[in-house]
């Protein structure tokens, strides 16, 4: 209703154009370039519709001097794709003026109408790199998994260039790029890294396209720089996720400057419209003044205190719950646990907008012990083990851990009166970020100073680096201050910081959604502002594990709909029986039964509550039988059990 009332045109923004204004109008430099790569950005033929004002694509924008179109020419009735692209940008005050500098279109190589446009056959660095995830992983989505992976390639014998000696990808896209298409065709091994013969392989091929990657997109940027004239670099697209990459960049002489914004992937092109509609639509311009502040990360909904407590509520009979806490005894409570050894969720204000966790929803661990990585990968995330976890640590000791080298920072300092959190805020507020110091969105690598490595081994990769966020107290008052607690007890201000979700699951964003993380993951704790959450003791034991009896009196209960799935084989016995429960905010749970004697448990229960006694005399199941499906069934809260 608030926009219908502003009586606002409707514009369409080219897909590459939108990433190039995500991040232009925050960078405090007079003049930069942004460089835009990912998978594919927008057709040829929306590039050239028009509509009458109606779309904005790169003819809108005047021609740098030095611009370049790859092909020159496109044919006719062939369709095309953007691959990369690079703007040049001057800035007078707040105004930010665009140019096109370089284009690189991608034939389309398949019929669109294969699903996601046949994008894995199309010549962009993204795409072959995604091309690569879905050989290994089977997940065109799987990058991160990928240069996660290409580390490990330094332990392999032979030697990882002896597999592929030869490169998938080579060139500097601005004269030109060679993709070894016979190659890619003729890999082995498809989508089948549950077979651990294959792993080395796999290895090996993630160390190829990843330094393939590296190769031919610092080129690239040299010849940007060089042509603009430009040593500033903004960093765009699903391609600047590639942290060992940005890094790179950020180590070529030719660069001063490299800006990645919390936000590249395709989430970033929000940010993108609204800058555009900001600085063109308005009828009115804004006063002259310093480059934008980058907004804030933390963009999510604010959950009041009422709204956590609503969701306790809903999982009271599994959790044990201590409140009233002040914000300064929950953040010392969470300082010890940590000191202790324990992981915990951290549920702090407003969550991130982007793909990486930045202290809001997060799960932390002590980095001093390097089998927490196992405990984390394995039981928590239940992911692959190669995958490295990130440290955060303050940004004013973060040169003691790590071997910083230039700071990469080049965002405006922010508007008066955005220093911190509201009054009694528990996170900071909507606004602008910090974007001093060296990684402050997680999106560099950097050495762990090789003295340090054995006190903090739990983020240290396999290579010696590290992906790391430098946390100022700007950013986010709260998480800096427990990094602050925390280094009073242990001696450093590093936390392991990953993304408090669990396998299969996106990044939690409501207090409902942390509990049943939590719950589901393995996690010893969830902290709230004012509040913490623990585990009750599993059903049929008592807080110090000692055992306690479920007599025939105890009553059982299920106020949850289900439907179930069974799958037999050709012979009619189960192989695998599941359940599936709706959720309040929607999608689903998925748990698999043990057998089916603990469906007939629920739905015999299903139609009202039952004793132990009535169901064992019911299902003609023994006593003991009932009573470990029931603890099955209680810890994946499809059953209430009460005992008293």
């Amino acid at each position: 209703a608030a926009l219908a009332a502003l009586d606002a045109p409707r514009v369409e923004i080219a897909h590459h154009l939108a990433h190039a204004w995500s991040v232009a109008p925050f960078v405090d430099a007079e003049k930069g370039v942004v460089v835009v790569m990912d998978g594919m950005g927008e057709s040829a033929g929306a590039e050239m519709r028009g509509e009458g004002g109606a779309y904005v694509g790169d003819a809108e924008l005047p021609e740098h001097p030095r611009f370049r179109q790859v092909p020159a020419v496109l044919e006719a009735r062939m369709g095309y794709r953007e691959a990369e692209t690079a703007y040049a940008f001057e800035r007078d005050g707040t105004s930010v003026r665009l140019s096109r500098l370089f284009k690189r279109w991608t034939r389309e190589r398949s019929p669109p109408e294969l699903y996601n446009h046949g994008f894995e056959n199309m010549e962009s660095v993204g795409a072959v790199y995604s091309r690569i995830a879905s050989h290994i992983f089977g997940d065109w989505n799987a990058c991160g998994k990928v240069m996660g992976l290409a580390p490990w390639a330094a332990d392999l014998k032979p030697d990882a260039s002896d597999r592929f000696p030869d490169p998938i990808m080579k060139g500097n896209v601005w004269d030109s790029l060679e993709i070894d298409w016979e190659l890619l065709d003729s890999l082995e091994h498809v989508n089948a890294w549950h077979a651990p013969e294959n792993r080395d392989f796999y290895t090996a091929l993630a160390h190829r396209i990843q330094t393939d990657l590296e190769d031919v997109v610092s080129e690239f940027v040299d010849k940007i720089v060089a042509e603009s004239g430009a040593r500033t670099v903004c960093l765009a697209g699903g391609v600047a996720l590639n942290c060992p990459l940005n890094s790179k960049i950020l180590a070529r002489p030719s660069v001063d400057h490299v800006l990645v914004p919390p936000y590249p992937g395709d989430e970033g092109i929000a940010i993108g419209c609204a800058m555009y509609g900001f600085h063109h639509l308005h009828d009115f311009a804004p006063p002259p003044k310093p480059a934008l502040p980058l907004l804030s990360p933390y963009l999510g909904r604010h959950y009041s205190h009422a709204d956590v407590l609503e969701s306790v509520e809903e999982f009271e009979n599994y959790v044990h719950v201590v409140e009233d806490l002040s914000g300064d005894e929950t953040l010392e409570v969470a300082a010890q646990l940590l000191n202790e050894g324990r992981v915990i969720g951290w549920f702090c204000g407003r969550s991130e907008f982007g793909p990486r966790a930045l202290g809001s929803r997060s799960i932390l661990a002590n980095p001093r012990s390097a089998a927490v990585v196992e405990r984390i990968n394995a039981e928590i995330k239940k992911r692959e083990m190669f995958r490295p976890l990130a440290p955060v640590v303050v940004s004013e000791r973060a040169a003691e851990y790590f071997e910083l080298g230039r700071a990469v920072g080049v965002a405006g300092e922010g508007a008066p009166g955005a220093e911190g959190p509201e009054e009694g805020a528990a996170a900071p507020n909507l606004g602008e970020a910090d974007s001093r110091g060296p990684s402050p969105f997680m999106s560099f690598v950097a050495p762990v100073v090789a003295a340090k490595r054995a006190v903090i081994p739990a983020v240290v990769h396999v290579d010696g680096t590290a992906r790391l966020q430098t946390l100022s107290f700007k950013s986010h008052p709260r998480m800096h201050t427990l990094l602050t607690r925390f280094a009073e007890l242990s001696g450093f201000p590093v936390l392991l910081n990953t993304s408090f979700n669990v396998g299969g699951e996106p990044i939690v964003e409501t207090p409902g959604q942390a509990l049943r993380s939590f719950l589901d993951g393995g996690l010893d704790a969830v902290i709230f502002e004012n509040m913490v959450v623990t585990r009750r003791a599993a059903l049929g034991t008592d807080e110090d594990g000692g055992e306690v009896a479920i007599d025939d009196e105890a009553l059982v209960m299920t106020g949850r709909v289900f439907r179930s799935q069974t799958t037999r084989d050709a012979g009619g016995a189960v192989l695998r029986l599941e359940v599936f429960m709706g959720r309040e905010e929607g999608g689903e749970d998925c748990v698999v039964l043990r057998g089916e004697g603990e469906l007939r448990i629920l739905q015999e229960c299903y139609s009202g509550s039952q004793t132990v006694g009535e169901l064992v005399e019911a299902l003609g199941l023994s006593r003991d039988c009932i009573v470990e499906s029931l603890k099955h069934l209680h810890e994946k809260r499809l059953v209430e059990v009460f005992t008293d």
